[in-house]
C-alpha cells in the first residue's frame, strides 16, 4: 500500500493515530474493506466471510470506556468512522431503553420531587443554623470565659445539625413511602 493512501486515510479519520503510530492490522482491514466495497459496486466483488463490522483496532481499544453504562464517557467519544458512530448510536439507544424501563418499573424517582426535597432539606439546615445566634445571644453576652463560649456554640451547632439530620431522615422516609404508594397504584 502506498504511503499517500495511508496519509489520505489518516486525514479522513478512518485510520486512528495513537502517539504517532497506527495499527497496521487495522489499516490493512480498512484497505481491504475499501477494495471490497469498490469491487462490489462494480459487480465483481466477493462476499466477505466475516460479513459484519470490522473489529475494534488495538489502537482505538484503550479509548473505549471501562464501564459500558457510563453514558457521559460514551458521549464524549468522537466517532472515528461510520461503524464507530453506529456503535455509539446503538449504545445510546440501549441506555435510553434501560432508563425508560427503569422509569416504567418505578425504580427512578421524579427529578422534580427530588429537587424539591433537596431544597426543603437545605432550607431546614439553613434555618437551623441561622437560629443559633438568637438562641445564644443572652447566654454568650453574660459569659466571660472564652472556652465556655466555644462549648456553648459547639453544643448549639451540634443540636442544630442533629435536628436537621432527623428532619432529613423523616423527609427521606416520606419520599420512600410516596414512591411505594406510587408503585402499588401503578
Amino acid at each position: 500500500m502506498a504511503h499517500t493512501s495511508v496519509d489520505y486515510q489518516i486525514r479522513k479519520g478512518r485510520i486512528p493515530v495513537v502517539e504517532g503510530k497506527i495499527d497496521a492490522e487495522y489499516a490493512d482491514h480498512i484497505f481491504k474493506e475499501k477494495v471490497d466495497a469498490k469491487q462490489s459496486l462494480r459487480g465483481r466483488g466477493q462476499q466477505r466471510l466475516g460479513g459484519g463490522l470490522p473489529t475494534v483496532p488495538a489502537a482505538v481499544a484503550p479509548t473505549l470506556p471501562d464501564d459500558p453504562n457510563d453514558l457521559e464517557a460514551i458521549r464524549r467519544r468522537v466517532p472515528k468512522d461510520y461503524n464507530d458512530a453506529a456503535y455509539l448510536q446503538a449504545v445510546e439507544e440501549l441506555l435510553k431503553r434501560r432508563a425508560a424501563n427503569a422509569e416504567a418499573e418505578g425504580k427512578l424517582a421524579p427529578a422534580e420531587k427530588v429537587t424539591r426535597a433537596q431544597f426543603e432539606l437545605a432550607r431546614q439546615v439553613r434555618d437551623s443554623m441561622l437560629a443559633i445566634p438568637s438562641r445564644l445571644q443572652d447566654a454568650l453576652a453574660a459569659e466571660t470565659d472564652p472556652a465556655q463560649c466555644g462549648r456553648l456554640l459547639a453544643a448549639e451547632i451540634r443540636l442544630a445539625l442533629e435536628t436537621a439530620a432527623k428532619q432529613a431522615a423523616a423527609l427521606t422516609e416520606d419520599m420512600d413511602e410516596a414512591l411505594e404508594e406510587a408503585d402499588a397504584a401503578g
